[in-house]
């Protein structure tokens, strides 16, 4: 080697330790200072050919190799000294061990010639190398552990980055727990195989979050750009690698500045994206993006009280305009809020108070879906009392547009077909029929009773109608009287229909306050409604 220090040299010291320690070894009953000499160098012996056999795997650590060579070849002198001086009585080392004639006591005065000055000495020399052989390891730890803190975060890259990498063609999802999945790019070509992935595969056994998914109440954006996929955009967005988001849709009313997260206390920071903007929590990293939804005109499930009788019934309209307004919903938080990592917060957009702020905003805005829809479905209610074509060709234009400018809101959608099938056929009692039931299955009895009767009016010897209104008085608040009422009126039209007569005898038993357990064995609880 042209610097430094060679392994030869190296070796040469550790030959000196070798020898000195087995004469030490072989010397019974020394002195302390000789037996303290030599755990000593068996120590620093045994340090030194650890050290040495190690192979550096960087330049700091041949650097430190380096030092460690310096400090064994320094120990050279004192070594060879104390051999020196144990030789010069005696060619070889030795003790009188083999023989007790008076020629060999010589190999005993050798070791009168080491003082115990030269022992101290050498300790002092062999302390001192073995405190610096110690600092120059305590220095390398912390480098190592730099270096093992450097290989875990390559590892840690490279592990993430397995899934990327395979063979298989996958689409990476990060779950709304912040968890990732590599699902198979096979099964996910379309928004539906991808939905049925997450039913069966990611939210599997009711794992949070998969009523969300059940309900359509999730959305899907690209990870780096918060740029979003939906149905008709997936397919020319999927491809090999393709890295999403998926958050949960929470409807209703929640802070611009507190996490989505109950139990968590951090504040929301704004993050902006290349397609969005969003929120994240500085404590618990739970992100949330807020957008605003149109604010329903109707109840589509609303009840109402009702008359015993279908004219007192009809007459009394004010109970159904003063329900014709705007709905805020309530805020509706899940449960199982704070697991969640991801939201998208619906709000309603400030609602429309009235029929002239509705005709100032399309004056504003001509496809002003809200305001299209307000004035739709103020012109819907007062056909009843009006019955003018031209009213009714006014409400679906105005539906029209605002199906066209919002086509996601199924209100609008709602009230479009009411609209168009009256404008159609207003006077054709099926029509009333088939909307009668289609109101009774949603859960709206008011306006389900208003049809039927309309049929009714239309035409009052069919027997269809009649049946209809017997199951729906059956079903509302228990009017008996009205419902065998309307069963009767059916049988008159058409006597061969068991069923209606069986109903009819249930109904005229519960009016004479016949006991329930009768009740239960004549009383027909499940009718469907029909066309005819």
């Amino acid at each position: 080697m042209s610097f430094g220090y060679g392994v030869g040299d190296v070796i040469a010291v550790l030959g000196l330790f070798e020898r000195i320690a087995i004469e030490l070894r072989n010397y019974k009953d020394a002195p302390l200072q000789f037996q303290q000499l030599r755990a000593e160098l068996d120590l620093l012996r045994g340090t030194l050919k650890r050290v040495l056999s190690l192979k550096p795997e960087g330049d700091a650590e041949c650097e430190t190799l380096e030092q460690i060579r310096a400090i064994a070849i320094y120990c050279v002198q004192p070594l060879q000294s104390v051999a020196d001086k144990m030789r010069s009585k005696e060619s070889s080392l030795g003790h009188f061990r083999t023989t007790r004639s008076l020629v060999s006591i010589g190999t005993r005065l050798h070791w009168s010639m080491i003082d115990q000055t030269d022992v101290e000495g050498l300790r002092k020399v062999l302390l001192s190398q073995m405190t610096a052989i110690n600092t120059l390891l305590s220095i390398q730890q912390p480098r190592m552990l730099l270096d093992i803190r450097g290989q875990m975060k390559r590892m840690i890259r490279a592990i993430k980055a397995i899934p990327l990498h395979l063979t298989l063609d996958i689409v990476q999802l990060d779950d709304v727990h912040g968890e990732s999945w590599a699902l198979p790019l096979q099964a996910c070509r379309t928004c539906e195989s991808f939905r049925e992935i997450l039913l069966f595969v990611v939210y599997a056994n009711k794992r949070p979050g998969a009523n969300y998914i059940t309900q359509n109440l999730s959305a899907v954006t690209q990870a780096k750009t918060g740029k979003g996929v939906d149905q008709e955009t997936w397919e020319a967005m999927i491809k090999p690698g393709f890295h999403i988001e998926q958050a949960v849709i929470l409807k209703g009313s929640h802070s611009s500045k507190r996490c989505l997260n109950p139990k968590c206390a951090g504040m929301l920071q704004d993050e902006v994206l290349e397609f969005e903007d969003r929120q994240v929590c500085n404590l618990c990293s739970r992100s949330s993006k807020t957008a605003f939804t149109t604010t329903p005109l109707i109840g589509l499930c609303n009840e109402a009280p009702y008359s015993h009788h279908p004219v007192e019934r009809f007459t009394s309209r004010t109970n159904t305009k003063g329900s014709f307004g705007p709905q805020l919903p309530p805020i509706s938080m899940d449960e199982q809020i704070g697991t969640f990592l991801r939201g998208k917060l619906l709000q309603p957009a400030e609602p429309i108070q009235d029929i002239e702020q509705a005709y100032r905003r399309l004056g504003e805005d001509p496809n002003h879906a809200m305001a299209n829809a307000y004035v739709g479905l103020a012109m819907l209610l007062a056909i009843g009392e009006t019955r003018s074509v031209d009213q009714i060709d006014i409400a679906r234009n105005h539906l029209e547009v605002a199906v066209e400018s919002d086509s996601s809101t199924p209100e609008n959608w709602y009230l479009l077909s009411r609209a168009s099938a009256i404008y159609q056929e207003s006077r054709c009692p099926s029509f009333w029929i088939t909307l009668g039931i289609l109101y009774f299955n949603i859960g709206q009895s008011r306006d389900c009773l208003d049809a039927l009767t309309k049929a009714v009016e239309l035409n009052a010897h069919i027997w269809e109608p009649w049946y209809n209104l017997g199951v729906l008085y059956d079903s509302c608040n228990g009017q008996h009287s009205d419902a065998a009422d309307a069963f009767y009126k059916c049988l008159e039209r058409n006597p061969e229909l068991c069923n209606v007569r069986a109903r009819l005898e249930a109904q005229q038993a519960y009016a004479g306050d016949i006991n329930d357990e009768f009740l239960g064995d004549t009383l027909i609880h499940e009718g469907r409604l029909t066309t005819g």
